[in-house]
C-alpha cells in the first residue's frame, strides 16, 4: 500500500513528466519579434538585408513597409541562408513560394501587413533574410519577423 507521502510524490512525478514536453516546446518558440529594417532601395536590382534571422518553423515570414517617400509598393524576396551576417548573394537562395510553387518575388503595398510564404525550413536553411526593391531610388523602412505569429494579407506573387 502507498502512503499519502508516496502518493503525493508519485503524483508530482507524473505531473512533471506530462509538463516537460511543454517546457521543451517553449524553448524552441517561433522567432516572431518584429525587427525594424531600413535601406536605400534600388530601381535596378534587389538589395538584401545584411542581417539574417533564425527561422524556427515553417510559418510565413511577416513583412510590412511603413515608410517611403514616393513608392506605394515594394517587391520582396524571401531568402534562405545559413550565414549571419550575409555578405554576398552567393550565400542566399530565393525560397519565395505560393501554394508550393517557386516564385521570383512578392509585391507588397505600403502600410499593409503581409504573410510571405517560403520554403526556407523545407530546404534545410536555418536562417532567413529579405531582398527588396522599389520603383524609385529612395529610403524605405518597415518591420519584419522570421516566423509569423498570425495570418496576414496575401501578397501578389510573380
Amino acid at each position: 500500500m502507498m502512503t499519502k507521502a508516496r502518493k503525493k510524490i508519485a503524483s508530482f512525478l507524473v505531473a512533471t513528466a506530462l509538463l516537460c514536453p511543454m517546457c521543451v516546446a517553449s524553448v524552441s518558440a517561433a522567432n516572431t519579434t518584429d525587427t525594424a529594417w531600413s535601406m536605400t532601395s534600388s530601381t535596378t536590382d534587389f538589395k538584401y538585408l545584411g542581417a539574417s534571422r533564425l527561422k524556427t518553423d515553417a510559418t510565413a515570414v511577416y513583412f510590412k513597409m511603413n515608410t517611403s517617400v514616393t513608392s506605394n509598393k515594394v517587391d520582396v524576396k524571401v531568402l534562405g541562408t545559413n550565414s549571419n551576417p550575409v555578405t554576398s548573394w552567393s550565400q542566399l537562395t530565393n525560397c519565395t513560394v505560393k501554394n508550393g510553387a517557386a516564385k521570383n518575388y512578392a509585391k507588397c503595398n505600403k502600410n499593409v501587413n503581409y504573410s510571405l510564404h517560403s520554403t526556407v525550413n523545407e530546404r534545410g536553411f536555418s536562417r532567413v533574410t529579405l531582398a527588396i526593391t522599389t520603383a524609385k531610388d529612395e529610403k524605405i523602412s518597415g518591420v519584419w519577423s522570421a516566423d509569423s505569429s498570425g495570418t496576414y494579407n496575401e501578397a501578389t506573387y510573380y
